[in-house]
């Protein structure tokens, strides 16, 4: 270890959970902390403008395409996983929906075993992470780290999703991030003014401005290095070549789903046949490494509309174009703060289940059948889609390495679609689907319903359509998960079970899906770690 180049804590990647501790933990004077991205500059304004999203992710620099191997049962189809690399990590290019899941989801990741991860434990992290005004104050936060705005202005097309919802039985939800998700509501989104708002803007742009916050970017991790079983350092790239850095307390990884696992197993923790396969030493046999994989498939159906000023209208027409513009600039909403999706419903797809079990979303667009870049395939004439996926998938996967080199994609396997469960939560939700395009307040938006709902007319066609065109729905979690099972990977205080002086944090920890879209999940475990860290060495957020 270099003499002099030592920090109190490392945090390896600087996305949305990682911003979030890296800020907080430097919040604290007496604390020096380093921060290791491996994106590079300042993402430019395809980044900051809503509409512009499909083009930030088709970008070259700030965003990483991964592919999963041939998918067993999507007829074998490779599907394109893009993740955010950035300060700011997949806050950068995600939907921008604020959705914390299920109350009840927590709850029973408490009841396995993860004492301190109930919903009343994690509502202070929630709350201190969002700033939504006008909120209840006993569930919401005011002034926290992340603005969050309420979808504006209301629209005839949304107003109509929303009321065939209300006619299926669906009750209307004024704020479903206030304890009671189940129902249909307008979104909220991690907006300011009109742009998005990222986790490099919400906790990073005020903390790099603090002496005990060093960040550094195009820094990438490709090892944790241990002293026994400690970790007491990181090695990492730079255009120069590898450096070292110390840390004095702890190192906090918060590299994602995809490459947290990944670091593990390079630094020899993890199965003992993959690292070996690898020609990795193994340090520390832990056979949850990289398992446990989730993924919301996500399926939607396109329809012609007479409703004006979707995405179609602004991105083929000139005058639709003029008018975003203007309402943007006049007053900072309407298509260009958007990037689709207005509204969503969190459905029961049979009437005896006990709570939702899948979720139903009003996009302002509609692309044919599937892509995976939206950049250039949304359809000429005016149209929307509704997009479905079950919550809570059963379906598991798998990330590996492949190789000893760090910069190489590791082996991922989502395996959607092969539990029955997810098959039939997959069809019920078409069948709610097929109820809101025939109900009689949002029929009347739509030109080709009879052709939609005669093409979808059997479950097994359902089935074989979204076989041939579900993609992800960008919310993998789970390769490093917490729990007291011997597949955990860290224990509920997020140590890597096994090693002293290591933690984890983002998404990859959550033991299951938390029934919702996930970086505000994300977000809060952030908010978590930092509080669990501080308070092991005598220090409150």
């Amino acid at each position: 270890m270099p003499p002099g180049e030592t920090f109190d804590f490392i945090v390896v990647g600087g996305g949305s959970a990682g911003a979030a501790v890296a800020a907080r933990l430097a919040e604290r004077p007496e604390f020096r902390v380093l921060l290791l991205e491996a994106g590079q500059r300042e993402p430019g304004v395809r980044f900051r403008l809503p509409v512009l999203t499909p083009f930030a992710l088709a970008a070259k620099r700030g965003v990483r395409n991964y592919r999963s191997a041939p998918e067993p049962a999507l007829r074998g189809r490779e599907i394109v996983w893009p993740r955010g690399q950035g300060l700011g990590g997949c806050s950068l290019v995600n939907g921008m929906l604020w959705v914390r899941g299920d109350p009840d989801e927590y709850d029973q990741w408490a009841a396995q075993g993860c004492t301190g991860w109930a919903y009343r434990d994690l509502l202070d992290h929630f709350r201190r992470s969002e700033a939504y005004p006008g909120g209840d104050p006993a569930q919401r936060g005011a002034d926290g780290a992340v603005s969050i705005e309420r979808r504006r202005p209301s629209d005839a097309l949304t107003d109509a999703f929303l009321t065939a919802c209300r006619n299926q039985g669906v009750p209307l939800v004024a704020d479903y991030n206030a304890g009671v998700p189940e129902g249909a509501a307008y979104l909220q989104f991690n907006l300011r003014n009109g742009l998005r708002h990222a986790n490099d803007r919400a906790y990073l742009k005020d903390a790099a401005a603090r002496n005990g916050l060093v960040i550094r970017r195009q820094a990438s991790a490709t090892r944790i290095l241990l002293d026994g079983r400690r970790a007491v350092g990181v090695e990492y790239a730079t255009a120069v070549g590898l450096q070292t850095v110390a840390a004095a307390r702890e190192i906090i990884v918060a590299c994602g789903t995809i490459q947290s696992p990944q670091l593990l197993e390079l630094s020899g923790i993890g199965q003992h046949e993959v690292l070996a396969r690898n020609g990795i030493p193994t340090r520390l046999h832990l056979p949850g490494v990289g398992e446990n994989l989730r993924d919301h498939l996500n399926t939607r159906v396109g329809l012609r509309t007479t409703f004006r000023g979707g995405l179609n209208d602004v991105q083929h027409s000139w005058i639709w174009k003029m008018k975003a513009a203007a309402q943007w600039l006049a007053r900072r909403e309407g298509p260009l703060a958007m990037i689709g999706a207005t509204a969503h419903a969190w459905v029961r797809t049979r009437k005896e289940l006990a709570r939702a079990d899948a979720k139903i979303q009003l996009l302002h667009y509609s692309a044919g059948h599937q892509s995976g870049n939206l950049s250039n395939t949304l359809d000429r004439h005016p149209g929307f889609s509704l997009s479905s996926f079950v919550l809570r998938p059963a379906s598991t996967g798998a990330v590996h390495i492949r190789s000893k080199d760090f910069a190489a994609s590791p082996a991922i396997t989502a395996n959607y679609l092969t539990h029955e469960a997810d098959v039939e939560t997959t069809i019920g939700a078409f069948h709610f689907i097929r109820r809101l395009i025939g109900d009689e307040t949002l029929a009347g938006f739509i030109t080709d319903a009879g052709v939609v709902l005669a093409s979808l007319e059997t479950d097994a066609r359902i089935i074989d359509w979204v076989r041939s065109t579900g993609l992800t729905s960008y919310h993998p979690i789970g390769t490093c998960k917490m729990g007291t099972d011997a597949l955990a990977v860290v224990d509920p205080q997020l140590k890597v079970i096994g090693v002293d002086g290591l933690r984890i944090a983002d998404a990859s920890i959550m033991p299951s899906m938390p029934s919702s879209n996930t970086h505000a999940p994300a977000v809060m475990i952030g908010e978590k770690a930092a509080s669990l860290v501080l308070a092991a060495h005598g220090a409150r957020c």
